[in-house]
């Protein structure tokens, strides 16, 4: 009996965040079998540059931070505990993704001129953009200008510097192919 207390509890939680952060400016369906899940501790930054697709779940300690980028979520898709997505031009999420916990996705880079300190360098934007049905493992960075193919699998620790074709299973430091998923 008290766990399906908890359960209607939790549910009602996760539309409270939901409502709290439409109200902030987060784009979102929020028709009744629509909700997305975001749980406690998320933090957003400059919600009126993010859009999050049906169902999508939000674990706690992730932040999603769109200062002068954007970022899209399709339906379905989940953003691991501690993982930072950090945009300055665009980062779209597709359709049934799973990222893991502790990863980092940056679409920007400082510039590395000799000729200023890095603090007064600007700033290199390429955007990334993972297709659908992505499955990105713990603590792998996706860097900017990073396509991932349809059904790709990235391993844990990763690190993204070229985009991954369809269906294809990436590892290391940097991500190099190590096989291809089964039909």
């Amino acid at each position: 009996m008290l766990g399906d207390n908890s359960r209607a509890i939790q549910r009602i939680i996760y539309a409270i965040n939901a409502v709290y952060w439409a109200l902030r400016g987060v784009r979102m369906d929020l028709s009744r079998t629509r909700w997305p899940t975001l749980a406690n501790r998320i933090r957003i930054q400059h919600p009126r540059h993010i859009q999050l697709g049906a169902r999508v779940a939000i674990a706690p300690y992730a932040t999603l931070r769109a200062r002068t980028g954007e970022i899209v979520i399709g339906n379905r898709s989940t953003i691991g505990e501690f993982t930072f997505v950090n945009s300055a031009g665009r980062i779209t999420i597709g359709e049934g993704v799973m990222i893991a916990p502790s990863c980092h996705l940056t679409d920007a880079n400082h510039d590395m001129s000799r000729t200023a300190p890095i603090r007064a360098q600007g700033r290199t934007i390429s955007s990334i953009d993972i297709e659908d049905d992505v499955w990105i493992g713990a603590g792998a960075k996706i860097l900017p200008g990073v396509r991932i193919g349809m059904g790709a699998v990235v391993g844990a620790g990763s690190v993204v510097t070229r985009s991954v074709e369809p269906y294809t299973v990436v590892a290391g430091a940097p991500a190099r192919v190590i096989g291809e998923r089964p039909e």
